[in-house]
């Protein structure tokens, strides 16, 4: 699978190692800032800046965040669906003979090309459907990719090809995407559409702060275990579809108590400096779990998932420790310093968009990890 972390064995670091990884976080996360300082700093006094006004807060979302998380969804696609054994990069390295830079350059342009797609799909499509998908900047095209990215990344990690194995890949790829868009559109039409409505069309089920607080932690758990744990102890039931069944158990169980922890601690303040409400508590548990997302994504792409040398349990235990702590110090940072010094967002807590920002820096980690290579500080090995 595109996600999991067994292809970090297969370039080495240029440098010694943690010196390697250090530079990989001060690149990635300096390529970040250029990037907000160009497209997404409220401040912001270049004419790019001035041109396309991406950061745009309203009561209808963020234009910036939008396009971020359109992009990652894209990229999923891309990885998940359309090419996953990336033959399109290694043709373009091979038959026309550019360099890996290049072909890394072709691939994102690629995806950037293809979020434009869904944005315009949604609009003319589901747009003639429901209002609320009429603009990029209406709130539905954040819920979206959220959701996308939850279930077409969550069904190629652990349904794999589950029931299709033994037709053409090819066809296998193209199902799996329908049928995971309509698990896609079920889930937005049962839990994100009702609490979107201001007309009581739909009965809510859950207020749409809690369910953004609740996927997101499914998503953090999702990433926990698919990737930083490499899917222990998952991998001693080798059949589907028990394997998938387990799976979905253990992160929709786990990303409830994950959720709930989170959502008490922030009612209890211990997340928050400024408490604009209880309602809003529930969100903060999404808050919280960009961060693990972010830096579970890092440690096993970029940290080789050390520890590797120790017995799985005490390898796991590291690791997640590790990333929680790193998540737990950036959320700190994020609103205590990092948000208003640097970011320049709003004051207010319920104002600032951790998902903005950390949603930049992973979509960074993963193009630069899968789409060029990791070049300049990691190098293939000879031969």
């Amino acid at each position: 699978m595109a996600f999991k972390s067994n292809e970090r064995k297969k370039i080495i670091p240029r440098f010694n190692p943690i010196t390697t990884t250090i530079l990989a976080f001060f690149f990635t996360f300096a390529l970040a800032l250029f990037i907000w300082w160009l497209l997404g700093d409220p401040k912001g006094k270049l004419f790019i800046w001035k041109t396309f006004r991406l950061y745009n807060i309203t009561g209808t979302g963020n234009l910036f965040l939008n396009y971020i998380f359109l992009f990652i969804l894209s990229v999923i696609l891309y990885l998940q669906f359309i090419d996953p054994e990336m033959k399109f990069k290694a043709f373009l390295m091979t038959q026309i003979e550019i360099d890996e830079k290049e072909a890394g350059l072709v691939l994102f342009l690629l995806n950037v090309a293809l979020m434009f797609v869904i944005a315009g799909y949604i609009i003319l499509v589901w747009g003639k459907v429901n209002s609320l998908f009429n603009r990029v900047t209406d709130f539905s095209f954040f819920l979206i990719p959220s959701i996308g990215i939850f279930i077409y990344l969550f069904w190629s990690l652990y349904w794999e090809h589950w029931p299709l194995e033994g037709l053409n890949k090819n066809t296998i790829r193209i199902l799996q995407f329908f049928w995971c868009t309509f698990l896609l559109v079920l889930l937005y039409a049962w839990f994100a559409l009702p609490a979107q409505s201001t007309n009581g069309e739909f009965k809510q089920v859950i207020s749409l702060n809690a369910f953004i607080g609740y996927l997101y932690s499914v998503i953090a758990v999702m990433l926990l275990l698919g990737v930083l744990w490499e899917n222990w102890p998952l991998e001693r039931v080798k059949n589907q579809p028990y394997q998938g069944i387990l799976a979905s158990s253990i992160c929709l169980v786990g990303g409830y108590v994950f959720y709930v922890i989170l959502a008490l601690a922030s009612t209890q303040s211990w997340f928050l400096w400024e408490n604009p409400g209880g309602d809003w508590n529930l969100r903060n548990a999404a808050n919280v779990s960009i961060f693990v997302i972010s830096w579970a994504y890092f440690w096993a792409a970029y940290c080789y998932n050390w520890p590797n040398e120790y017995n799985m349990k005490f390898n796991v235990f590291v690791r997640t420790l590790i990333v929680l702590i790193l998540a737990l110090l950036s959320y700190y940072v994020y609103y205590i310093y990092l948000s208003d010094l640097i970011l320049h967002e709003s004051s207010h807590f319920y104002e600032k968009l951790p998902f903005a920002f950390q949603g930049l820096w992973l979509a960074i980690l993963i193009v630069y990890d899968k789409y060029f290579g990791r070049i300049g500080l990691w190098k293939k090995p000879l031969g």
